[in-house]
């Protein structure tokens, strides 16, 4: 193991009277915690290695993110998403610990996250700069579980896993294709389990308020969405007959689409066109993405 000799000064910050004058030797490619103690009016240091074997850089840069506890947290990542510096409390708790990674995501409605995930594999902390929601809003949680699984093409991915066992997000390995990527954003070999099919809405209807797509049992399948708007893709079971379209306002049943027919592993988009009321009347146009 490579060493590295050190002198360390210490001064008195009021009278700037030499305190400590010393050569040590510590390992040269791991961090440091040094700290300064008092015993018996002799100052004295602890020196203790971190578990990162990696050296500062410039390119290092700071992430504010929020932990389980609401807390916001000033996180040192180095150009490859590695938490390098320990983030403790003040009886030395882990609140994240160096090794940890950031990991993009983005969840079966389309949208990403970063997220700060621990050497167990569990999602610890959600970087705040990449929020555009209320974190309670988000599918992805504190807490979820980063799992790796052999997908039915024997690719090896990266998934989300929540508490009942149900995938609901994909680590994205490579973020520029991602952000330049058309609305699809999940591949579509992974986009959806095979056995499902997945659907997305596209609101034409010009004097339409924002509207649900729902299942007949009042399950919602997007939400409040307004005129020209297009949701992102999200699985649908082949087992449904009919759809039904909602005034997000109160719920009133607007127009019933009956007899669809899902087939496993297709894409959907259904268009609402149309007048409310008026000519052409309201109709949802159900086709097939190729």
């Amino acid at each position: 193991m490579y060493k590295s000799r050190v002198n360390i000064k210490i001064y008195d910050s009021l009278t700037e009277r030499l305190l400590y004058n010393e050569t040590i030797s510590i390992p040269s490619n791991k961090y440091h915690t040094i700290s300064i103690i008092n015993d018996q009016g002799k100052v004295d240091l602890i020196v203790v290695s971190d578990s990162v074997n990696r050296h500062y850089r410039k390119d290092n840069k700071t992430l504010k993110v929020i932990d389980a506890f609401n807390n916001m947290i000033d996180v040192v990542v180095d150009s490859g998403g590695m938490v390098v510096v320990d983030v403790v409390d003040q009886v030395n708790n882990f609140f994240i610990e160096a090794g940890s990674e950031v990991k993009r995501i983005v969840d079966r409605f389309g949208n990403t996250i970063d997220v700060i995930v621990d050497k167990a594999g569990v999602i610890i902390a959600i970087v705040f700069e990449e929020l555009t929601g209320a974190l309670e809003d988000l599918i992805v949680r504190i807490g979820d579980g980063v799992e790796k699984i052999v997908d039915e093409f024997g690719n090896d991915i990266d998934v989300v896993i929540d508490e009942f066992d149900n995938i609901i997000g994909w680590v994205i390995n490579d973020i520029e294709d991602v952000e330049n990527s058309d609305d699809t954003l999940i591949p579509k070999d992974i986009r959806f389990n095979q056995n499902n099919a997945q659907i997305r809405l596209i609101h034409l209807s010009e004097n339409l308020p924002a509207i649900n797509l729902t299942l007949t049992d009042k399950t919602k399948i997007f939400v409040d969405t307004k005129f020209k708007q297009k949701t992102n893709y999200t699985p649908i079971s082949t087992n449904i007959n009919d759809l039904q379209l909602r005034l997000n306002s109160n719920d009133q049943v607007l127009l019933t689409i009956p007899n669809i027919n899902i087939q496993p592993g297709k894409s959907y988009t259904l268009y609402v066109i149309g007048l409310l009321g008026g000519t052409p009347p309201l109709e949802g146009v159900l086709t097939e993405d190729l």
